[in-house]
This record gives C-alpha cells, sequence and structure tokens, in this order.
C-alpha cells in the first residue's frame, strides 16, 4: 500500500530544493532518499498512519520530523529498513506456500493431474516420460522399484476419481498416489479387495491418519516383488483424484520386464561364437545365471597367473587381451623385467575366463576394459551349477588367443619391438639432422635466404 502521507512529504522535499542553495540541495538529497524507502507500507499501517495523520496526532513539522521509522514485513519497527518489496506483497496477498507439501511437490502433483486425465493409449511418448520423470519425485513409489520398472508402471497409471467426502476407497489390490483432495488412512487391512467399491460410510472412530497430495496408500504384489504401504484402506474427506495402478498391470508389467531381461539375456549368448547353434536348455541354464556388470575404461576384469573371477559374455565396449613376456633392450634381455603385450581385443560377441573356471587353471592372459564395457557374467560359485554339456560347449565355442605357445608370444613380442625401436631410430635421426643445421619449423635457411635477397 501506498502512504500517501509521506509521498506528500517527498513532493514538499522536491519543491523546496528547486529554491535552495548548493548546501542544502544537497542534504535536502539526501533526506529524500533516506524517505523514499517508506512510501511503500503494510496495508494495516499504511491506514493507521493515514487516519492518525488526519485526526492531527501526527504532523510534519520541520526536515527532522518528515523521517519516519522503517517498517519490516512483520509490521514492527527496525533500524535498517527493507528494500525488498516483495516481503511486503508476501504478506498482503498471503502467497506462501503453507500446505503439508512443499512447492516442488505441489507443481509436480499439479503436472500429474494433467497427464493423467489422458487415458494410458492416448498418451504421447512424451506424455509417458514426464510422467515417469514425476512419478520418480514420489518417495515412497520410487524407493520400492527399480527406474526400469518405474518406467513401464508410468505407462499403465490411470486416474480415479471420486466425487465427494466420507467415501471409502479399499486398496488392498491397487497402489494409489493421492494428487488432488486429502484422505483420512487407517493401518487396519481391509477385507474387501474391490478398488471400485463407492459407497458412503460412516466416521471412523479410531485414530486416523491424513495424507495430502504426494502421498501413497494401497499395495499391489507380484510373484517376486510387492509396492505396498501400511495403508489399505482410507476415507475421502473432501473430492479426490489419485493415480491408481492396479494388481493386473503390475503383475503383467512385472512378467513383461522379466521377458525383457530374458531376451536381452539370451541374445548375448546367442551373438557369441558359435551361441545359435547351443541346444535350448543350455541356453536356459546359462540365462538363468547371468547377472549384468559394468566396467569402467582401465578396468582390469581378470589377472594373468590367477583364477578367472567369472566367465565374462561382453555384450558392449571393447577390451583388450594381454600378455606378459621378458623384457628386452637392444636385442639383450633385462634380468626381472616383464612386459605387456597386447595379444588382440575382445568386443561385443566375444566371452572369456571359462577355461580358467571350467578347468581350475589359471588366467593365460590378462583382460582389460578399454572403454566403458557392459558385461554379462557368471559367477565363480555358480559355474558349478552348469551341466557338462554346457561346459563342453563353452570350452569349444571359446576364443583360441590363450592357445598360443609362448614362442608365438615371444616372437610377436619381439617383432613389435624391433619396429618399435626403428621407428625411434628414424625419429632420432631426422631430428639430429634438423638440429644441426640450424633449421626451426617456419624458418628454414632457405626463408633466411629470401629475405637477404
Amino acid at each position: 500500500a501506498v502512504d500517501y502521507e509521506q509521498l506528500r512529504q517527498l513532493q514538499s522535499l522536491f519543491h523546496e530544493a528547486g529554491e535552495a542553495d548548493e548546501v542544502t540541495r544537497a542534504k535536502i538529497h539526501e533526506e529524500f532518499m533516506q524517505q523514499c524507502r517508506h512510501v511503500l507500507q503494510p496495508c494495516r499501517l499504511a491506514k493507521r498512519r493515514l487516519s492518525m495523520s488526519a485526526c492531527g496526532t501526527e504532523k510534519a513539522s520541520g526536515m527532522t520530523s518528515r523521517l519516519l521509522p522503517p517498517i519490516n514485513a512483520d509490521g514492527d519497527s527496525k533500524k535498517d529498513g527493507s528494500h525488498n518489496v516483495g516481503h511486503y506483497i508476501a504478506q498482503i496477498h498471503n502467497t506462501r506456500c503453507k500446505g503439508p507439501y512443499d512447492l516442488k511437490t505441489n507443481e509436480r502433483v499439479k503436472a500429474m493431474q494433467q497427464l493423467v486425465e489422458k487415458l494410458p493409449f492416448e498418451r504421447s511418448i512424451d506424455n509417458s516420460k514426464a510422467l515417469y520423470h514425476h512419478m520418480a519425485g514420489i518417495e515412497c513409489l520410487a524407493s520400492q522399484v527399480s527406474q526400469e520398472l518405474l518406467e513401464r508402471l508410468s505407462t499403465v497409471a490411470c486416474s480415479d476419481k471420486f466425487p465427494g467426502r466420507r467415501y471409502r476407497v479399499l486398496a488392498s489390490d491397487a497402489f494409489c498416489i493421492i494428487l488432488q483432495g486429502s484422505v483420512e488412512a487407517t493401518s487396519t487391512p481391509a477385507s474387501a479387495t474391490d478398488m471400485n467399491t463407492k459407497h458412503k460410510v460412516p466416521s471412523l472412530k479410531k485414530e486416523t491418519t491424513v495424507l495430502g497430495p504426494g502421498k501413497c496408500f494401497g499395495s499391489v504384489n507380484a510373484k517376486e516383488l510387492a509396492l505396498s504401504t501400511e495403508f489399505m484402506s482410507v476415507v475421502t474427506r473432501e473430492p479426490c483424484l489419485f493415480l491408481k495402478i492396479s494388481t493386473a498391470d503390475f503383475e503383467r508389467v512385472v512378467e513383461q520386464l522379466k521377458v525383457k531381461k530374458y531376451e536381452d539375456k539370451l541374445h548375448v549368448l546367442q551373438s557369441c561364437r558359435l551361441g545359435t547353434q547351443w541346444p535350448r536348455q543350455s541356453l536356459d541354464i546359462t540365462a538363468d545365471l547371468l547377472t549384468w556388470r559394468k566396467a569402467k575404461p582401465n578396468e582390469v576384469l581378470c589377472s594373468e597367473g590367477h583364477l578367472a573371477p567369472f566367465i565374462a559374455f561382453i555384450k558392449s565396449g571393447e577390451c583388450c587381451v594381454l600378455r606378459q613376456v621378458p623384457s628386452y633392450s637392444n636385442g639383450l634381455l633385462e634380468n626381472g623385467q616383464v612386459h605387456n603385450v597386447e595379444m588382440g581385443r575382445l568386443s561385443a560377441g566375444d566371452f572369456f575366463g571359462h577355461m580358467s573356471l571350467i578347468k581350475t587353471c589359471p588366467m593365460r592372459y590378462s583382460v582389460v576394459a578399454m572403454s566403458k564395457v557392459q558385461l554379462g557374467v557368471i559367477p565363480q560359485e555358480d559355474v558349478t551349477k552348469l551341466d557338462e554339456v554346457t561346459h563342453a560347449l563353452l570350452l569349444y565355442s571359446g576364443m583360441g588367443s590363450q592357445e598360443l605357445s609362448q614362442e608365438e608370444v615371444q616372437k610377436t613380442y619381439v617383432t613389435r619391438q624391433l619396429e618399435k625401436e626403428w621407428q625411434q631410430f628414424k625419429h632420432g635421426v631426422v631430428t639430429d639432422v634438423i638440429n644441426s643445421r640450424g633449421i626451426v619449423p617456419g624458418f628454414g635457411k632457405w626463408q633466411h635466404h629470401s629475405r637477404h635477397h
């Protein structure tokens, strides 16, 4: 609100400055800047001051009496007044959020209301992605399921409306998120299992918990997974809107995800050498034992001379196969020195570690990740669960780099070492010639001669 008494005083100061000398004008200017901050005041204080001024209880008499004490957002005087108009607007219009949830939850819930108004088959891909990101912000939901499962649940979530208060919602076969309104919840399990039961009930006499937007209730179960809360029955306090995931949809999504994971494992096994010729039984046994693992660049997956920690099938990325050989310098053997020779690279469709674990012998080579690698691995303790046929198929289908003899590895190393030394020798000769002739790149002798001419 504008304090017109202060505004009139500022006008009088403006007229006085026009007739004053330089010294007085500077003082009036300083006073003018100090009083500008008091023009905007909270409504009740501005009205009180205007009424007091109209009754003659507060009159301006001179330059010092024109100054009024600064007012903060709570209506109290303090020495340093605030220039932030937002402090007063927040109090006047009462815009601060005082609900049971913060502003982020409020915005998330409003966005979810608009998205669930459409049926699942009416939503676009962008709508489903937006709903997934909003559902990931609901802690009671995101903390119980994986991101992959949550993304699929967002495609089957639908809305459920209740038109008024005192409607009981039995949610023993559905998981619900409150998007609008509030409910009274009790932790006593409901005897009925029909979510769509909508009939009025008398007031609850038991102690209840009030749940608002962003809170969850209900429970859904699959064979190996459950999504639940402690509240199975709630009563609406006002018209409500829920996001609902039914047990049937939950079971179907979990089963679809399980099938997809199995197909991914099957694809990794069949992409290996001779994997398409494996019998179905061996593929099923191996796929059941397979788990996913990720490796960072330069991570050592297995070391030469040690038992392999797992049998690994590469799904994506690239690995380097290294063998250790004695180190040579100028054709002479260096005692105690070894050198890692790159014998090849592994990529998607290759696997390793099977020879070490099946035959219980140390690895004859090391494997190091060259980039980000995703692997399907069978841990060392699960290898014994594979039957003899699968063991034979793994040995027959495996790569042949470990079959290289020590002489062949040594020959490969010597050849590469000689090539390296030859390259270093050529580089050294060229560098010596350039330096001895005083040739600098961009400033050769031919350029110096052209300058003299």
